[in-house]
């Protein structure tokens, strides 16, 4: 396995007599320069499977012979041995997630991790999982019966994994997931909840807990994200009027102005939360970080799951969201309001309404036939924030 020149001045490239990589002998870069000593030194850069090519070694040649012509000694990094993907995985879950995760059950990456990654990769080298090894995970998985849901959420999550590696410079290789293609799949919720079930459903809450039935009326009447109500401190909200500002939310960095109901604006004005303090907590008194299971007993109290095996069918908490977007568009409110109103970082994610939305096509052909006979025309929805908080009233106050 001797070194041959390479197109690189300095750099030379060794081909392994054990090592493969896509099909051929792996290559490892290795670069040469002179200390200010005159002494010749040689330096390992990495192998072609970790992600190295000839012109990343002469870069890294270039950045040496820089250090050196300005009285710098390049550093040379002693390659500690190779992280497995067990030892990066459980390096990532202390750093990343268990700080942020208080429950005492365990976190979904976690069982995810357990059941479907460490069986295959929790002794395998970082550089040694490729993407056909994902691809061969991806189709077992297909055929175990496991949703595409589920594969593409075991395939990101090894893409998290390399990238914090990456990010905390414990890897300087590839990301294998780059070259795999993520399943496709339709998870939008076709479920919203009728005013009658909304009213058995606040009452159940309230007979269980006084917290989460405000807290499931607050998603209702505003379709605010559980993440977004739980970071809710009392100085986001403007009683006077009417207004909440979410600046908390992981979907839209630039956060948005949503507006109270009257049912909503008495239920803050009594849970009574000061500047700097959060407006619901855990018992304890610490932030809440996920729904409580009070939720999902009062929904099967209710038997609203009942005999539903379609997850987007399911009432979840996410349904009061969904809900909010789905009374908007039966209501008339133009899709691009309701994106405003849900803090919608994609226009995509708006359209899923837009079949809910009555007769737009014919309203909209009868406003062009009405301005080509000269006819005055309607004003119709009028986007103002006015305008949206009386379309909320009027929809929502009854549910309270």
């Amino acid at each position: 396995m001797g070194r041959q020149k390479t197109k690189f001045t300095g750099v030379y490239a060794r081909r392994s007599d054990t090592r493969r990589f896509q099909g051929r002998p792996d290559e490892c870069y290795d670069i040469s320069y002179r200390q200010p000593d005159r002494r010749f030194v040689w330096e390992k850069i990495g192998w072609k499977s970790e992600g190295y090519t000839a012109a990343m070694a002469a870069e890294i040649r270039a950045e040496r012979l820089r250090a050196l012509r300005h009285g710098e000694m390049p550093s040379v990094r002693r390659r500690s041995r190779e992280l497995t993907f067990g030892q990066a995985w459980a390096l990532y879950y202390e750093k990343q997630l268990a700080p942020a995760h208080a429950s005492t059950r365990k976190h979904p990456d976690h069982s995810r991790y357990d059941a479907h990654l460490a069986p295959r990769f929790a002794d395998t080298p970082l550089s040694a999982i490729t993407p056909l090894d994902l691809e061969r995970m991806k189709q077992d998985m297909q055929r175990a019966g496991q949703s595409p849901q589920s594969v593409k959420h075991a395939l990101a999550q090894v893409r998290r994994v390399y990238r914090k590696m990456i990010a905390w410079d414990q890897w300087f290789g590839r990301v294998p997931t780059d070259k795999v293609d993520m399943p496709e799949f339709d998870n939008r919720r076709h479920r919203w909840l009728t005013p009658q079930e909304v009213t058995l459903l606040l009452a159940e809450l309230g007979r269980r807990s006084v917290q989460w039935q405000r807290i499931s009326l607050l998603s209702l009447h505003t379709g605010m994200r559980a993440g977004e109500i739980f970071a809710l401190h009392g100085h986001d909200l403007r009683l006077d009027s009417g207004e909440i500002h979410v600046l908390h939310s992981r979907k839209n960095a630039e956060g948005r102005t949503v507006y109270m109901t009257p049912s909503v604006r008495a239920m803050l004005a009594d849970q009574g939360a000061a500047p700097g303090r959060p407006v619901f907590t855990a018992r304890t008194g610490a932030l809440l970080r996920e729904v409580s299971m009070t939720f999902n007993r009062a929904v099967d109290a209710l038997g609203f799951n009942e005999g539903i095996k379609d997850a987007r069918a399911r009432v979840v908490f996410h349904t009061l969201r969904h809900t909010f977007g789905s009374w908007l568009a039966q209501a008339g409110v133009p899709l691009y309001d309701i994106g405003e109103l849900m803090g919608h970082a994609e226009e995509e994610t708006t359209r899923r309404y837009a079949h809910l939305c009555p007769n737009r096509q014919r309203r909209s052909a009868a406003i062009i036939e009405a301005a080509f006979n000269g006819d005055a025309l309607t004003a119709g929805h009028r986007s103002s924030p006015s305008a949206l908080a009386d379309t909320l009233r009027d929809l929502f106050d009854g549910t309270g």
